[in-house]
């Protein structure tokens, strides 16, 4: 992780590395916290990139073949709390992704704000975020000047572990840096 970011992140200045830095950061680390379990044969996790300079956008894939959002929510306490809200696939990594936090002291706190944050950070640099997991798809960030939150209906077919997509638009890092 430490080689690949900085040449993938060398096309945006240090500010919006940080940002693009961090989501992507947070999802290396949920797939080394998460997504295998101890008696896991297999620990492995990939990091992709790609310029797309006809589609404006410069994409980061994180994927791995753990466990999956279900499987690991259902080893925290977080799954138990929201079990009764959830039908989809789909709206359990939309949950997940919002976290589970309050406020003490006006700080926010709680555990899964990991997501909420890489997420919010692709809205900063107007990008999106995608994530699938078992039938489960879930959208969110900014899309066509437009905030986007959405738990897509869940799929037909099942995948083992998750995908983490990160989109951000070239021109966005264009225009940043001319300002």
């Amino acid at each position: 992780m430490e080689d690949i970011l900085p040449k993938c992140l060398s096309f945006s200045n240090e500010g919006e590395n940080s940002l693009i830095a961090t989501a992507i950061s947070e999802a290396l680390f949920n797939c080394r916290e998460h997504a295998y379990d101890e008696d896991a044969k297999f620990t492995k996790w990939y990091l992709g990139f790609g310029l797309y300079p006809l589609d404006d956008k410069y994409q980061f894939c994180v994927c791995d073949k753990g466990i999956g959002f279900r499987e690991s929510l259902k080893k925290k306490q977080f799954f138990s709390a929201i079990k009764d809200q959830v039908t989809s696939d789909s709206q359990l990594i939309q949950l997940a992704a919002g976290g589970r936090s309050g406020i003490v002291n006006g700080e926010t706190i709680g555990r899964g704000l990991g997501l909420p944050k890489a997420t919010q950070s692709l809205k900063d640099v107007d990008g999106t975020i995608g994530i699938m997991s078992g039938r489960g798809w879930y959208r969110a960030g900014i899309e066509n000047d437009r905030v986007i939150d959405e738990a897509k209906p869940d799929r037909e077919t099942c995948i083992q572990g998750s995908i983490i997509d990160f989109s951000i638009p070239i021109s966005y890092i264009i225009n940043k840096s001319k300002r």
